[in-house]
């Protein structure tokens, strides 16, 4: 979460959970064979290390689109007009505290926020930013 403006609440309960239980979630991608479908925090991993999976689809194009599902699903996200409690949110997997891979982003994020990181094992940390 670099380049992080206003208040924030680095250690919410709620946003640590949602991270440690989205890590949980299986995939659609199997890097050796089927079914031995990956866990999402599996897939960052295997993202980073440029895997394909089993179908022929990268790893980072399986985690893309469903951490952009699992994000969407979770959380309702608007603009500033009142119909949503949350503005916007950030999520972010980075290698060695420097590495970003993979970002996703919606809404606005410019105010203030509660967020948390969840570390993957081999120097990797997913880190999630709930803005209102």
């Amino acid at each position: 979460m670099r380049g992080d403006k206003g208040a924030i609440d680095t250690d919410s309960k709620e946003v640590y959970q949602f991270l440690e239980s989205s890590m949980e979630y299986t995939s659609e991608c199997a890097i050796s064979s089927e079914p031995a479908f990956s866990k999402i925090g599996e897939l960052v991993r295997d993202c980073h290390e440029g895997r394909i999976c089993f179908s022929g689809r990268e790893a980072c194009e399986v985690l893309n689109s469903t951490m952009i599902g699992i994000l969407d699903t979770s959380w309702n996200v608007g603009s500033d007009n009142g119909e949503f409690y949350y503005k916007g949110y950030e999520f972010e997997s980075v290698y060695d505290d420097e590495e970003i891979i993979i970002e996703i982003d919606k809404g606005n994020c410019e105010g203030s926020f509660i967020g948390a990181e969840y570390p993957i094992p081999r120097d990797i940390t997913s880190s999630f930013k709930l803005c209102f």
